[in-house]
C-alpha cells in the first residue's frame, strides 16, 4: 500500500526519514523519474535492509521511482483512513492545484505552539468566507478537527470507562 502526498506532509510530521531525506517542494512537478520513500518494513522485506538503498530504482504500477528515503520502524501516517502504508510518493497535482472544482484532498495542518483548535477554526472560517465571496458556490464547509479526534472518534469516555473496568477487574 502506498500514499501520494505533498511534498510537506511527511515533513509536518516531525518525523525524520532513518536514511535519506523527505520530499523537497520541487518533488511534487511530475518530472520522469519521481522519489519515493519506503517504510522501514518494506526497506527490510524488499532490501533486506541494506544501507545503500538510496538511489535504488522501483517500478511501481509502471512509472519509476527512484528510493530517496526510508521512514523509521513504527512510522504509520496516516493511521486513521490509509494504515499500513508502506510507501510514499509526491502528489503531483498539476491542473487540479489551481481547480475551483477539486474537492478530493485530504488537508492536514500543525497547530503553532500554543494555538487552540478554537482559533484555528476561527482563521480558518474567515478564510472559507473571503474564498465564499470571491468564489460563490464553489467551497465546502471547512472544520478544524484534532487528529486524537479523528482516530479516536467520540469514543474517548467510553475508552476511559473501559480502561477503569479493566483496571478494577485486574485490581480484584
Amino acid at each position: 500500500h502506498g500514499l501520494k502526498v505533498t511534498s510537506d506532509v511527511l515533513a509536518m510530521t516531525g518525523v525524520s526519514p532513518l536514511l535519506g531525506r523527505l520530499f523537497r517542494a520541487d518533488d511534487d512537478v511530475a518530472t520522469g523519474d519521481q522519489p519515493i520513500i519506503v517504510s522501514w518494513g518494506y526497506w527490510q522485506r524488499r532490501f533486506a535492509g541494506r544501507p545503500d538503498v538510496l538511489g535504488t530504482s522501483l517500478i511501481v504500477s509502471g512509472s519509476s521511482y527512484t528510493v530517496v528515503g526510508v521512514m523509521p520502524r513504527g512510522f504509520d501516517f496516516p493511521m486513521f483512513w490509509a494504515g499500513n502504508a508502506e510507501a510514499w510518493t509526491p502528489l503531483a497535482l498539476g491542473d487540479r492545484a489551481s481547480s475551483r472544482q477539486s474537492q478530493s484532498l485530504r488537508l492536514f495542518a500543525r497547530l503553532r505552539p500554543g494555538a487552540s483548535v478554537e482559533a484555528a477554526q476561527a482563521q480558518m472560517s474567515a478564510v472559507a468566507a473571503n474564498l465564499e465571496r470571491g468564489f460563490p458556490g464553489t467551497n465546502p464547509a471547512v472544520t478544524v478537527t484534532p487528529l486524537r479526534t479523528m482516530v479516536v472518534g467520540d469514543v474517548r469516555t467510553a475508552l476511559l470507562v473501559l480502561l477503569g473496568a479493566v483496571g478494577f477487574v485486574l485490581l480484584i
